[in-house]
């Protein structure tokens, strides 16, 4: 109990603190904040060094709203945020800085010894981040490889390079050619064997994909998987899981993790046409993937749309069932969901000792 107590007011104290930091507001920096107002909030208390809880602070900040230069360089030059700091997903100032095209930072990062090869916590380095977030600017890139990093070598988790990973947001080829030019290969595939046609499928670009395969580039069922995630933030429509059918791509395709398209679809709300879709092509959300988890105990977790909870429960043999850790849908949603998914799962006889 005092361990618990401790906690709830170690978390308040920290809290307060972020709450009497001025450059933890996104207010503050709309409309390109000018060095006078952050010089003025130094003095008044606010720690341009202090990491908040998403361990942005106030440079990241700065870079990521495109304040001026001169703001942004002033706040780098303050004790306490060297040029390597890890901030949000072990990424360093150099990662935002070049994801938002912000050569100016990026030379002076550079210059002080900011390290062009390192991976954030999703394996992306600099240069990738750049790829993965759209910028279109070349000099970004160039910038990097001439301090030494290194395109053909340079791979994210899934290990995929930069072309396939800018690819969905290249609707001209543009950036493409570039990379193409720099030694990649329109053909290249990643780790699982994703080509760039599968990767412009988690976009669910139907004319882009239409244009790969006018260049010849290969497509093979994981594209159905690769659909199913979606971007960040958000999810394909039923005409694209229609229009990759209609290419003799099999919507029941099995992930290298064992996973099946429904274990993205079910993690997101409003998903119900979808969830449909595929469990009339015969997914089924029993499928367990090598964790031992399945498309239910993911939805479990953290959707907290009881729609796709109602939907996926009909088809579910066993709501007891507990994955390679023991762990079952009811105690995903203890630890992620809500108090409603809770009960509902409660209601559908999920037993309480499983949690």
């Amino acid at each position: 109990m005092k361990k618990i107590l401790f906690a709830v007011l170690a978390m308040a104290s920290l809290s307060a603190q972020a709450q009497k930091n001025a450059f933890f507001d996104q207010a503050f920096w709309k409309g390109n904040t000018d060095l006078a107002a952050i010089k003025a909030e130094i003095a008044n208390g606010s720690n341009p060094s202090q990491l908040n809880q998403m361990s942005f602070d106030a440079s990241v900040m700065a870079i990521n709203n495109n304040a001026p230069a001169e703001s942004i360089l002033f706040l780098l030059a303050q004790p306490g945020n060297d040029v390597n700091k890890l901030t949000h997903d072990s990424r360093t100032y150099l990662f935002w800085a070049a994801s938002r095209g912000n050569l100016p930072v990026m030379e002076y990062l550079l210059k002080n010894g900011a390290k062009v090869n390192m991976q954030d916590s999703h394996g992306y380095s600099p240069l990738t981040f750049a790829a993965v977030g759209g910028q279109a600017d070349t000099k970004v890139y160039d910038l990097l490889i001439s301090k030494g990093a290194d395109v053909k070598k340079d791979l994210n988790h899934d290990g995929a390079n930069a072309l396939l990973i800018a690819l969905p947001n290249d609707k001209d080829f543009k950036l493409t050619d570039y990379f193409v030019s720099k030694g990649l290969s329109l053909n290249s595939t990643d780790a699982a064997g994703n080509t760039a046609f599968n990767y412009v499928a988690r976009s669910g670009n139907i004319e882009l994909m239409n244009k790969l395969i006018a260049k010849g580039v290969k497509y093979n069922d994981n594209a159905i998987l690769m659909a199913a995630q979606g971007g960040r933030g958000s999810s394909n429509n039923l005409a694209v899981f229609q229009y990759l059918e209609g290419l003799k791509l099999k919507p029941t395709v099995i992930g290298s993790n064992g996973e099946t398209a429904l274990f993205s679809v079910a993690r997101k709300p409003k998903q119900e046409e979808i969830i449909n879709y595929f469990l009339s092509k015969g997914v089924d959300v029993n499928t367990a993937d090598k964790e031992g988890n399945t498309a239910f105990i993911a939805a479990a977790s953290g959707n907290r749309d009881l729609a796709t909870l109602e939907l996926l429960s009909k088809s579910v043999k066993n709501i007891n069932q507990v994955n390679a850790k023991g762990v079952s849908a009811l105690a995903m949603a203890v630890r992620g969901n809500s108090a409603e998914a809770v009960k509902f799962l409660l209601d559908k006889g999920a037993d309480l000792k499983t949690a």
